[in-house]
This record gives C-alpha cells, structure tokens and sequence, in this order.
C-alpha cells in the first residue's frame, strides 16, 4: 500500500516539485501532431487515400468533405466533395480523425486543462490529508478518483497513462482508508475504462504533387459531375502555377479536358431531350417520350455513364413528362367525345349574349347613375328573366361548368342592378343608385371574365 503523503508526493512532481523520483514514475503517453498544417484524410478501401480540409459530415450514404487546393503563392480554392460509404474505410478514416483531433486539443488547450485539473486535485489531496474524519476522509478519496479516472476520456485521450498511474495510486490510497475503517471485503474498480491513445501516425502535410494526386483521387470517386468538374478545375489552376512533374501537370490537364468534353456532350443531350418531351407533352404523345428514353440511355452508355447522378434526376424528369403527355393525350380523347356539345353550347350561347348587348346602354346608365326611363327598365329586366331562364336550361359538360356558373352569375347580379334601377324610378335615392351602379359594374366584371375563360373551354385541355 503508499501512503497519502506519497501520493501527494508524486502529484507535486507532475506540478513541476522537486521529488527526484516523481517525473521518472510517471511516463507520458502524449505526442504533439508531426505538423501543425495536417489534413485531414479519408481512408478508402482500395487503400487511396483522399485529403480533406477539416472533417467531414458523416450522412447515411455518404461523406460530404471540402478539399483544398492551392496556398502559398497559389490562391487557395475549397471544393467540396461527396464520398459514398460504401468506399470509405470508415473505422480507419474515423481513427485518424480521433488522432488529429487530439492532437489539436493536446497543442491548444490540453496543457492549460490539465493542469487546471491537477491543480483541483492537489487542493483535494491537501484536504484528504488535513481531514481526520475517517468517512469523510474516503468520500474525498472516491470523488477524486472517479474525476480523474474518466477525465482523459472526456478530453481526447490526453495524458492517458499518465492519469491511469494516478488512479492507481489513489486506488491504493481508497484500499488503505478502507481498512482503517474497519471493512474487511471490498472491491477496488480497476481502471480498464483508461484506454491507451491509438498508436496511429499522424501524416505529414501533402505537397503540392501529393495534393494533386489526391483531387484526381477525389475526382474519380465522386459521383456528382459538379464537384468532378470544380475539383478538377482547381487542380489545373494549381498545377499550372506550381512547379510539378510535367507528366503530372499533364494528366491533370488531360482529367480536366474529359471532363469539360463530357459535360458539353451530356449538356447537348439533355437539352435535346427537352426539347423533344417538351413536344411530345405538347402533343400527348406518352409513346414518344418512352422512346425518348430508351435513346436518353442508350447515349449515356456511349458516353461512358459518366452521370449516374444526373442521369437518374433525369430520368425522374422524363417519368414525369411522360405522366403529363398521357394527361394530355387523355385530354385529346375526351375532347374529341364532347366536341360537338361544346359547339351546341357556344351556338346556344351567341342570342344570350347578344340579348345582353342590346340592353346595354340602359345597363351603362345605371352604372353612371343616370337613371333610365321605366319602359326601358322593364324592357332589360324581361331580357334578362329570359337569359337566367334561357342558361338555367342549358346542361354543359362538365369541361363548361365553371364558365356556365359564371355567365349565371353574371346574368343575376344584373338582374339585381336592374331591380335597384325601377325602385330609383320611384324615388331618387343616392344609396340605391351606388348599390344599383355597383351590381351592374360587376355583372359586367363576371361577364368578362366567363368570356375569356369560355375560349380554352372550348377547346382541349392544356396540360402545358
């Protein structure tokens, strides 16, 4: 067993004492990071290795990082970049990234935390060794232990074996306090939950050529044409202004010019296409746009199916238009069965409507406020009794209900108005004559609106 006072020994030597014995009793497991300019890596299983800038975001199907290029002399550029899963070595890739991790805390605030917490515990250890109350003396003991025992682990790994000495001494010193009070069975917790820091290297920072090798890498992984083309970009951009190996400048050149050439190819058959369901919509044909993507396909094939992203957006696309050319064709169809009793509305239509314009300037008139003579009134007022009767007995189809509900609509507020009209005949009433005004303003209104809206009606429903 060791004393109390030992173990407040040892722990003034980790403060920076003068025990002769305490820096060699306790072994450091830290190592600073090789670089402060490491990157961050993603491990695939191919054994490639892609360089990152920071961490990632893990997703369920994929990694979405940022690569940077340039620096320096070279204006820097950030791409980002989308990695699926099931490329990645992930328990490799994650480990590094606890690795640099740590070793950022270790070079910033892992010095400054630890030594906060062993300055906690030396204050606790003054008390425990102070205190002559046996229980209390044990409770000190076992908070400090359990703070200790789980700190390194909350703070990436620092001074791992360093705390993990430490716990053992104050396992000791609990065992003793124990004894003293009287318990003769006890466990002790042994401090297997004090993992070793992983013995994974940190890598230094990539020079220009490595960083490089690492775009095509990334460039041939991603499967979003967008971050291949900006990613490659970037790269020529650097190479250009770099000193590399010319083969290297020039298979970067050559990755770039592939790549523009076959944006410019899929950008000519995807407008093509538009262009062609476009149509096809237009005309309800739901078979040409079915043969539209058997050919859409079969020219992705030849050109290598370098856009499996855009491909399958695409793809969605054409379904959809397809769906649409089958409404429209559906369309067609149903017009061709109603085609004549939507030309027998329209001819039983025409005398209504020009009933209503030949009672027009008794309708303007009252919309002025002017009120006509009664004869005239009740001349508008039969008129119209016979358009609301004459429209109640029409039955459109369907395809004309709406504009139908409208003309009625119409035809009642200007009976409205006209009522109003014969009692102002009566007796001049300025209230009546704005409500009579304002009906037949919005007779007029609806009226409009039904004969605009009885044109497409009349014809086949447009789904584009």
């Amino acid at each position: 067993m060791i004393g109390i006072a030992a173990v407040a020994l040892v722990w003034t030597g980790m403060l920076g004492g003068s025990h002769p014995h305490a820096h060699r009793s306790i072994r450091s497991s830290w190592q600073s990071p090789t670089s402060p300019s490491a990157q961050s890596r993603v491990f695939l299983l191919d054994d490639r290795v892609l360089l990152t800038h920071g961490e990632c975001a893990w997703l369920p199907q994929e990694l979405v990082c940022v690569v940077k290029l340039g620096g320096g002399d070279v204006a820097e550029s950030f791409d980002v970049l989308t990695v699926p899963r099931a490329l990645v070595n992930e328990a490799r890739t994650a480990a590094y990234a606890d690795v640099l991790r740590a070793a950022h805390y270790g070079a910033t605030r892992g010095d400054r935390e630890y030594a906060e917490l062993t300055t906690e515990l030396a204050r606790v250890l003054a008390e425990l060794e102070r205190s002559t109350d046996r229980d209390r003396r044990l409770g000190i003991a076992q908070v400090a232990r359990a703070r200790l025992a789980g700190w390194s682990a909350d703070h990436f790994g620092y001074k791992t074996e360093e705390t993990r000495q430490l716990v053992a001494l104050l396992d000791d010193v609990i065992a003793e306090l124990r004894i003293a009070a009287g318990e003769t069975t006890f466990s002790l917790d042994l401090v297997a939950n004090l993992a070793p820091v992983a013995s994974v290297p940190i890598l230094p920072a990539p020079d220009v050529a490595e960083s490089l090798e690492t775009a095509l890498a990334s460039a041939a992984v991603t499967q979003a044409a967008a971050e291949r083309l900006a990613i490659l970009r970037s790269a020529r951009r650097v190479a250009a202004a770099s000193v590399v190996p010319a083969g290297l400048r020039a298979r970067v050149d050559a990755a770039w010019r592939a790549e523009e050439s076959s944006e410019r190819e899929y950008r000519a058959l995807f407008d093509e296409a538009i262009t062609r369901s476009d149509a096809a919509v237009r005309q309800g044909r739901p078979s040409a746009i079915q043969r539209l993507q058997r050919d859409v396909a079969a020219r992705d094939q030849q050109l290598g199916a370098r856009r499996p992203r855009e491909m399958a957006a695409f793809n969605r696309r054409l379904e959809s238009e397809r769906v649409m050319a089958t409404t429209q064709q559906q369309a067609f169809v149903r017009w061709q069965q109603v085609k004549s009793q939507l030309l027998a509305y329209e001819l039983a239509l025409r005398p209504l409507l020009d009933g209503w314009v030949s009672q027009r300037p008794v309708l303007d008139s009252l919309r002025d406020r002017v009120t006509p003579q009664r004869p005239a009134l009740d001349r508008a007022a039969r008129r119209f009794a016979g358009l609301e009767a004459a429209l109640a007995a029409l039955r459109p189809v369907r395809e004309l209900a709406d504009v139908h509900a409208v003309f009625r609509s119409a035809v009642q507020m200007a009976r409205v108005g006209l009522e109003l009209g014969e009692r102002l005949t009566v007796a001049r009433n300025p209230e009546i004559a704005g409500n009579a005004a304002a009906a037949i303003a919005g007779a007029e209104l609806l009226l409009a609106q039904a004969r605009r809206d009885l044109v497409p009606a009349l014809n086949p429903r447009k789904v584009r």
